[in-house]
C-alpha cells in the first residue's frame, strides 16, 4: 500500500506526537504506519484525513503491482480440512 502520510504531515508542520493524540493512537502506531508496517483501520484512516485536511483515498492507495487484473479472481485458500499437521498419523474413519 503506498501512502503519503508523513510527507503530508511534514507539509503541515504536525508531529507524530501530536497527530496521534488527534487521532487517538500512539506515536508509535503513527510511525508504523508511516514506515508501512502497519494498515491503519477504516476508523484510523477516516480519523487521519480528517486531520490532515485530505481524502482517505489520496492517502491511502493499492500499490498498481498488487492489484488483480480485471476479470480475474483472487486464489482460493485451500480449506483448513484440507491441511494435514507434519508429523501427525493419517486419522481412520
Amino acid at each position: 500500500m503506498v501512502h503519503p502520510v508523513r510527507s503530508i504531515r511534514l507539509r503541515i508542520q504536525l508531529s507524530q506526537e501530536n497527530l496521534a493524540k488527534a487521532t487517538g493512537v500512539s506515536r508509535q502506531t503513527i510511525n508504523m504506519i508511516e514506515n508501512g508496517h502497519t494498515v491503519p483501520t477504516l476508523e484510523l484512516a477516516l480519523k487521519l484525513g480528517r486531520v490532515l485536511g485530505v481524502r482517505v483515498d489520496r492517502l491511502f492507495k493499492l500499490d498498481r503491482s498488487k492489484r488483480l487484473k480485471r476479470g480475474t479472481r483472487a486464489p482460493k485458500r485451500a480449506p483448513a480440512s484440507a491441511k494435514k499437521r507434519k508429523g501427525s498419523p493419517a486419522r481412520r474413519g
